[in-house]
């Protein structure tokens, strides 16, 4: 376990749902078309991706339970990733826009603690990471528990979806962010915030397009899209134009990620404002961000290292 998250004040006899955010290159605001497309832009940085150490964000779900029957504390740490391999990059060079980020890749995999990279490991020794330990009962934590069990007992047709759209099965997607909450919202730290993360996307050719054959397992979302999107005019152009093609409704991470430092304000910790407050969306998660945290007594600022992390107590 990353001592960052091993060595957090749990207090004794009680349990935690831990959220772990590597923030990504650069802020995707879905709420403006045009923040949107500066946003991508960071992605392809090289240098905005060495200063972030990380190509695209990740989050990662852990628990730490009391243990119950005389058992000690039971504690794990575990994501899902996927798109490996450049996947979704070539789907930007064939023409698909921003489709890239919208598809389905079937190569989605759990990454336990056993395997966390050594470059995760490095961005949160760093202290770029966002880190929230929120208290919740041992049976929330338990029911974290069966959950993740339950997900590997899928066959691994039902694990490899790899996707921020939402399924009926899946109503948070199946990226990291996703996943994640889905395990908080079962433990019952996130289930009162996380409806209000969600946002409803509106898709323009001037960002989507419809692109060469992908190569196997990758499923681009069906749009009403005609013709190939170039990376330059991707990148240059006016995302507020063009012709709807459709819609999407989905977790928007950066909302999760203002979730995690409002969390660190409240323990003393100063972030920019990460997402304009004029955008109805955004505002309606800030109030969302602030109710859901007066749930909790105390916010404790904590320092692990060069880490800064917050534990929520209940009391």
């Amino acid at each position: 376990m990353p001592p960052e998250v091993a060595l957090l004040p749990y207090d004794r006899g009680r349990a935690y749902a831990v959220l772990v955010i590597l923030p990504s290159p650069a802020i995707v605001d879905l709420s403006s078309p045009g923040r949107a497309r500066r946003g991508l832009a960071g992605f392809l940085d090289p240098l905005a991706v060495q200063r972030a150490g990380t190509a695209l964000g990740h989050v990662m779900v852990g628990w730490r339970c009391a243990g119950q029957a005389g058992a000690g504390a039971q504690a794990g740490l575990v994501s899902k990733t996927g798109a490996a391999n450049g996947r979704g990059y070539r789907l930007l060079r064939q023409g698909w826009g921003m489709g890239a980020m919208l598809a389905s890749y079937d190569d989605g995999r759990l990454v336990t603690l056993a395997e966390l990279p050594d470059q995760q490991r490095r961005v949160m020794r760093a202290g770029r990471a966002r880190i929230l330990a929120m208290e919740i009962t041992e049976d929330g934590c338990q029911r974290m528990r069966r959950a993740l069990a339950r997900y590997l007992a899928q066959p691994p047709t039902g694990q490899a979806r790899y996707s921020m759209v939402p399924t009926q099965a899946r109503p948070l997607g199946d990226g990291c962010a996703g996943f994640a909450l889905c395990l908080t919202d079962t433990g019952g730290a996130t289930g009162a915030l996380t409806p209000w993360l969600m946002r409803s996307v509106e898709l323009r050719d001037s960002f989507m397009g419809l692109g060469d054959t992908p190569e196997p397992g990758v499923t681009p979302l069906p749009t009403g899209a005609r013709a190939p999107l170039s990376l330059l005019r991707l990148l240059l152009g006016d995302w507020s134009l063009g012709a709807e093609v459709g819609a999407v409704r989905l977790l928007d991470p950066e909302l999760l990620q203002c979730a995690l430092e409002q969390a660190g304000a409240r323990a003393g910790y100063r972030f920019a404002e990460r997402l304009p407050m004029e955008d109805p969306v955004n505002a309606a998660a800030q109030a969302a961000i602030a109710r859901w945290l007066d749930g909790w007594h105390r916010a404790t600022p904590v320092r692990v290292g060069r880490a800064q992390a917050v534990v929520l107590h209940r009391r």
